[in-house]
């Protein structure tokens, strides 16, 4: 890798999200990690940790130090908890790096909205506003001119990808609302040991949590009316799925008067049209995790029933790829002016 490449520090780094990130970023052609932070594991290796990422074992963890990231980073990618990451990364952001913020804290361009989903005040207002919500599939512009990108959170990209062309197109009566129905891999909980997370309490069922206040949920509606220009109610239902990654995401919505499933169809095909991760699937065909599990991938499939006025919007992206690091990469890519897809993976495995 040429000396030239930009130099990365990824904070978080021992989490699934923190590994996902790591993993890209060994095989991406312009980008080199020069830190790695962690809060319980300073001192070990990220094969300690880590050991599938084992041909990165050299690479130290360390404790986190803004002032010593500030000098030996370009970019930072942070998967820090909600809450930690706001001041962290304000002053990164202040010592002029570029940030991409897996975390809720720069999600909301309102303060306001982030303490009514959050429950606190945001600790840096002033950066909020500025930050740019990272789905790239529809912030392209906003993303490529910013310095500080708020990473949408999983079950809101897979609901988004699957929303936002009827909504745009106003092919859905926003009025009546929309209905997620979101079905998740257990890694989407994070790697920390929780009863309910055990192998015995997931493996053989499917249990929903958080109806109707999962915190994803005001995210959605928010993105929702900034991006498709129409506020829209959401109700979400998250479920646990006995998988290790991969969301489904199911929104029901009721179609605008005269709508035909063909109008929708077309309204996809022309918002994910040269889109190098998206695809439309054909009439009669609905996706599967399986289809994008390990890439940056996402698909789209398509119905609407016309005795009961009903469209079916379904999405399936893998949440620790596109849902997660995947889409962080995706955003630093157009941050620094490259291919959106460099680096990024678009194969997964066939059995």
């Amino acid at each position: 890798m040429s000396s030239n490449t930009t130099r990365v520090a990824v904070l978080g780094a021992t989490g699934y999200v923190g590994g996902q990130l790591l993993a890209i970023l060994a095989g991406h052609p312009a980008a080199r990690v020069t830190v790695a932070t962690t809060v319980r594991h300073a001192g070990q290796t990220l094969a300690d940790v880590h050991p599938a990422l084992a041909p990165l074992g050299h690479l130290p963890l360390e404790a986190l130090d803004t002032a010593a990231i500030a000098d030996r980073a370009d970019v930072v990618l942070s998967a820090l908890p909600h809450g930690e990451s706001a001041a962290v990364l304000g002053e990164l952001v202040d010592a002029g790096l570029m940030v991409a913020d897996l975390s809720a804290d720069y999600r909301f361009a309102d303060p306001a909205a982030y303490a009514a989903a959050y429950g606190h005040p945001h600790p840096r207002p002033d950066l909020a506003a500025r930050a740019v919500y990272g789905l790239v599939e529809f912030n392209r512009a906003a993303i490529r001119a910013s310095r500080l990108v708020g990473v949408p959170g999983c079950y809101p990209t897979a609901t988004l990808l699957a929303l936002l062309p009827a909504l745009q197109g106003g092919l859905i009566d926003p009025a009546q609302g929309v209905v997620v129905d979101a079905k998740s891999g257990i890694s989407g909980a994070g790697r920390d040991a929780k009863t309910q997370n055990l192998f015995c309490e997931v493996d053989g069922g499917v249990r929903a949590y958080n109806v109707g206040t999962h915190r994803h949920q005001p995210e959605m509606a928010f993105q929702a009316a900034a991006l498709g220009g129409r506020a829209v109610p959401v109700f979400f239902t998250p479920q646990v799925v006995p998988m290790s990654r991969g969301i489904l995401a199911s929104v029901y919505a009721r179609l605008a008067p005269g709508v035909t499933e063909a109008d929708l169809r077309a309204a996809y095909h022309k918002a994910y049209a040269g889109t190098p991760f998206g695809q439309v699937l054909p009439e009669g065909s609905f996706p599967n995790t399986r289809q994008v599990a390990g890439t940056n991938r996402f698909a789209v499939g398509i119905t609407a029933d016309r005795e009961t006025g009903q469209a079916a919007l379904l999405c399936v992206i893998d949440n620790l790829v596109k849902g997660a690091a995947g889409q962080a990469i995706q955003c630093m890519n157009l941050m620094l002016g490259l291919p959106e897809e460099t680096g990024l993976p678009v194969m997964g495995g066939v059995a």
